[in-house]
């Protein structure tokens, strides 16, 4: 597949011009050569390159990293957790102290690996390459990456993206399976992520691009439709091709990201319940961050759509309960405090709110049910439920962790999206 990218023209209708630091993207069979080819004509026969990549990610792209070992060298990494944090980053910078520079790296795995790559890349002001070894996550062209705290906060940086991604079918679609579900639940979880920004265009006039979005549903209508074909047939056919729309649509979304300037295309109310999950406030999870997005999507779908069946609903003042967040955030809760000012929940007026409560709805009418969602995402075995992503602590009962969970994880962000502005709703 010759990825050509997404219908994106400058000036845009939104009144920017989008730009994409990922100039060439390569999705096909047999992939070794063009990268090589690639390298040489951007970087030179003479530059030296440096591959980034643990055991498992070495081994599933062993025959890439071969081919090129004459002018790169390789790192690496022990990676402890499925998420990136301070502690890997710094790992990968003191091995690098030991190495001379290099001219270009090469990120080769999965999200946490490219995360790092990113962040070293920036640092040191050198472009980096992607080459995914599964399709798991949305951010392998993005120039965000999401990384743990010495002291267990999940913030955002804000990076660079790859100069380029080359992807082999044949490596992405032997990866686990879980992988590729963990991807599905990522892009899923678009449906919450795109209410959410419409939303907060509709009350407080948010920035917003339309071509953007459509190019969401997009990769959003193509994972569906070859997710449906999969589970048609059950065949490796199905399965390979499966992975490479969804490896598409994954990267679709990271070039949505690149073309805003952030991640509010892709990351609505979801992700901050799979953010404040990996920060094991109230439950403990090694879940790989797509699995706990889906899940998240999955909640926050059955919230919705609660919400805006209710026929009884009161917009009420707007009040953070000190105790009840220092209680569960402990140490951290000077930076969520930090995290949520100005509150910018409070520019939103009861007038806004009632006058533009049926568009409202309107809007999450668009957003699969639940139960909808839970179907596509159990066709490639993923995680549906709390249950499946980790080991309740003992701050709560399990009877109290959905209501917690929706209480406690929009205060890891200050973005508007309708489940933070629950905190002013009464229904």
């Amino acid at each position: 597949m010759n990825f050509t990218g997404i219908n994106i023209t400058n000036p845009c209708v939104c009144g920017k011009n989008h730009e994409s630091t990922t100039k060439n993207i390569l999705i096909q069979k047999n992939i070794t050569p063009n990268l090589i080819d690639y390298i040489k004509q951007n970087f030179g026969t003479a530059a030296k390159g440096c591959i980034i990549c643990d055991d498992n990610t070495y081994k599933a792209a062993e025959n890439m990293i071969q081919c090129l070992a004459g002018f790169c060298d390789i790192i690496k990494l022990n990676i402890k957790s499925h998420h990136a944090d301070e502690f890997m980053v710094e790992d990968c910078e003191n091995i690098l102290k030991t190495k001379p520079d290099f001219d270009y790296f090469i990120a080769v795995g999965t999200g946490t690996l490219h995360d790092i790559t990113r962040i070293i890349s920036h640092r040191k002001n050198v472009p980096f390459i992607s080459y995914p070894t599964a399709p798991s996550v949305d951010g392998f062209v993005s120039g965000i990456a999401p990384v743990t705290t010495k002291n267990g906060m999940k913030i955002t940086l804000y990076t660079v993206a790859p100069v380029a991604l080359f992807a082999d079918i044949n490596v992405i679609a032997t990866a686990p399976k879980r992988l590729a579900a963990s991807g599905t639940g990522d892009i899923l979880g678009k449906y919450i992520a795109l209410a959410d920004w419409r939303i907060s265009n509709l009350l407080v006039d948010e920035y917003i691009c339309e071509p953007i979005i459509e190019s969401e549903y997009f990769a959003l209508d193509k994972v569906k439709k070859s997710l449906a074909e999969y589970d048609k047939n059950k065949s490796p056919d199905s399965y390979e091709i499966f992975c490479a729309d969804l490896l598409e649509a994954l990267v679709i979304s990271g070039l949505c990201m690149q073309y805003t300037g952030n991640s509010r295309p892709a990351s609505g109310a979801e992700h901050h319940i799979a953010h404040f999950c990996e920060m094991g406030i109230l439950l403990s999870t090694d879940c790989l961050h797509g699995e706990n997005v889906g899940v998240g999507t999955i909640l926050c779908a059955g919230l919705y759509h609660k919400f805006a069946e209710s026929k009884n609903i009161e917009y009420i003042d707007y009040c953070e309960e000190d105790d009840f967040v220092k209680k569960y955030f402990g140490n951290l809760y000077d930076m969520i405090l930090e995290e949520n000012k100005p509150h910018t929940i409070k520019n939103v007026t009861p007038d806004d709110f009632y006058n533009k409560l049926d568009r409202i709805k309107n809007i999450v009418s668009k957003i699969p049910s639940r139960e909808e969602l839970a179907g596509f995402l159990g066709i490639p075995g993923g995680i549906t439920n709390l249950d499946g992503i980790g080991a309740y602590n003992i701050k709560c009962d399990k009877n109290e962790i959905e209501p917690l969970v929706f209480k406690l994880a929009p205060c890891i962000r200050d973005r508007i999206t309708l489940l933070k502005l629950m905190k002013r709703i009464k229904f």
